[in-house]
Formats: C-alpha cells, structure tokens, sequence
C-alpha cells in the first residue's frame, strides 16, 4: 500500500479582497467489530456571490462535507469489503449530503441579493483507491508515469461549447463566459454531482484545485512544477506561479501525493 502525504495552500489572490475558497483535509483511521480502515479526505470550494457570501457558501459545503466523511465515510468503508459496493454507496450518500447542503444554501439567499453558491471537488482515498465527488469547474487532476490528466470535467457554460463543438480550445481561454457554472451546489434547485472511482498504479500526485489556478496556468505547467519540486514545496509554488501570471482569482490547491514503496526481498543462499 503506498505512503500517503497530504499538503494544501489557499491564498486571496493579487486583484481579490476577501477569499472566497475553501479547503479541508483529514486523515481518519477508525474501527469496529467489522475491522479497522484508514483514509485520507481531501476537500476545496469554491464560493460564488461576491463580498462575504461566497465565502459563507464555500465554508458551509467544506464544512458539511467534512462532517459526512467523518459521519459517514467510515461507514461505508467498514459495511462493504468489494471497492464497487463502496463506490456505489459512497455516490448514494454523497448525493443526499449535496442535497442537503444545496438547500441550505439556496436558503441563506434573500429575495433582494443575487444567487450564491460553490463548487466543490471530494476526494476519498484508502489503501491504492480514490473515490471523487465534484460540482462546478473547480478541478482533480492525476499526476503519474510523467504525464498530467484532468480526471474531472468542468461543468460550464464554455466546456458545454467545447463539447459542442461550438468553439475551439484556443477560444476557450478567453471567452466572455468562461466562469459561467452550470452546476453547482445552491445553483440549481437539485445537486446532482459527477463521481469517479479510480486506482493508483504507480507513484502519483492527486491534485484538486480552483479555478485561480487553472485561469492561470495551463496544464503542462502544473505539470512541470509537479515534477521540479519537492512534494511539500509544490503547492506553494504553484501558488505563486498563478501569482505571477496575475492572480486574477483566489487560489487554492489540495495535493495527495503517493509514493509506493518498494520491498526488498530477502536473498536465499
């Protein structure tokens, strides 16, 4: 089983008084009658709504979201032995907390103020398996074998184009609507997230971020600062890469860095 270690970074960004994003972390090993598991939750929101209630938004999800992978998580990890069984479970029940959380902040919303909400990417990782929930066009990304994959797919309005076929990936960059969410959670009256079960193979990097990073760096510079740092210095040198390039929005970033290691076995003479 790989050696799991876990690092984040939040900052408010060059142009942006107050910071909108939030992150959470948590390293959890609990047991019962039914045996004992350890895993490790990685969480980032991003808020939408200007002044403090984006920021409201983003803490309400990563708090909520947090009390279900302590509540909840353990739960489905100790009743189900098959990977598939949990993965189904986990995508049942983090679809009811969305909900929940959805309606409570399409409630903190009065009839004079514009709509708020957030993002959010979840991340749940034990033993060599990762389990993701995501809303909204905040980003995961998978970083192994010398290569860079964005594992989610941004729902907005600019990705439905792409799609589409309606415009090309270089006039993705700087549309008008790039920040235009079509899901999200307080947008819509149901939250319906997208989820992704997967495995590591080998040595890799689980990257979550916000959007301040990806406005502002392209993949294959995520990449090449994965691969030129050290794993506690890479997240905060991708934020200030995404400084550099102007800090237009908040930044943040959440990274799962997994090193297998490797047993030696001993010589029989």
């Amino acid at each position: 089983m790989p050696i799991i270690n876990i690092f984040s970074r939040t900052h408010v960004g060059m142009h942006r008084e107050n910071n909108e994003d939030s992150t959470a972390t948590l390293s959890i090993k609990t047991s019962d009658e039914r045996g004992e598991i350890k895993y490790h939750v990685l969480i980032l929101a991003d808020g939408m709504g200007g002044y403090e209630r984006g920021e409201a938004a983003s803490q309400l999800a990563c708090r909520e979201l947090g009390m279900f992978a302590v509540s909840e998580v353990s739960d489905i990890l100790l009743s189900h032995k098959d990977d598939k069984t949990r993965f189904e479970n986990f995508r049942d029940r983090c679809t009811c907390i969305a909900s929940k959380i959805n309606t409570e902040i399409r409630g903190m919303v009065s009839n004079d103020e514009s709509r708020i909400g957030s993002t959010f990417v979840m991340a749940v990782i034990y033993n060599d398996i990762f389990n993701l929930a995501y809303m909204g066009d905040s980003r995961a990304y998978l970083i192994q074998n010398g290569g860079i994959e964005q594992i989610t797919r941004d729902h907005s309005y600019v990705e439905a184009l792409l799609e589409n076929k309606a415009i090309t990936p270089e006039e993705a960059l700087d549309h008008p609507m790039k920040n235009v969410i079509t899901k999200g959670l307080g947008i819509n009256e149901k939250a319906e997230p997208d989820f992704i079960h997967g495995k590591f193979s080998t040595d890799s990097a689980l990257i979550l971020c916000s959007d301040g990073v990806t406005d502002m760096l392209i993949d294959g510079e995520i990449k090449e600062i994965a691969h030129e740092s050290k794993p506690f210095e890479m997240c905060d040198r991708i934020v200030e890469a995404s400084n550099a390039k102007g800090g237009k929005d908040n930044i943040s970033i959440v990274m799962a860095r997994l090193i297998f290691s490797k047993v030696k076995k001993n010589k029989h003479r």
